[in-house]
């Protein structure tokens, strides 16, 4: 039984690079504001914020990863980088 290349999703490689985005945004920066507005303490808020987009990052790169991996095993290395901005792109493994 002949075993196919897997399977790539343009989408979850998207919605990979977009939890890894939202990761870099310091959006910690809003915990004061967020504490005043309910009255809560503002380290807890920061602390609760920050391990929210930390999850978020890592299921990103989770996400992401498993996608580049999939893309790893039929490119050559120095191919790598441009396919996953094609990808990225265009939806497709295919030079357009």
């Amino acid at each position: 039984m002949e075993q196919d290349a897997p399977t790539i999703s343009p989408s979850r490689l998207r919605l990979g690079v977009l939890f890894v985005a939202l990761w870099w945004i310091p959006v910690w920066a809003l915990a004061p504001v967020i504490a005043g507005f309910w009255d809560l303490d503002g380290r807890t808020v920061v602390i609760v914020m920050a391990v929210i987009q930390t999850v978020i990052g890592l299921l990103g790169v989770l996400i992401a990863g498993r996608q580049v991996y999939r893309i790893m095993q039929g490119v050559p290395r120095k191919q790598l980088l441009p396919t996953v901005w094609g990808v990225l792109r265009r939806g497709t493994l295919e030079d357009g």
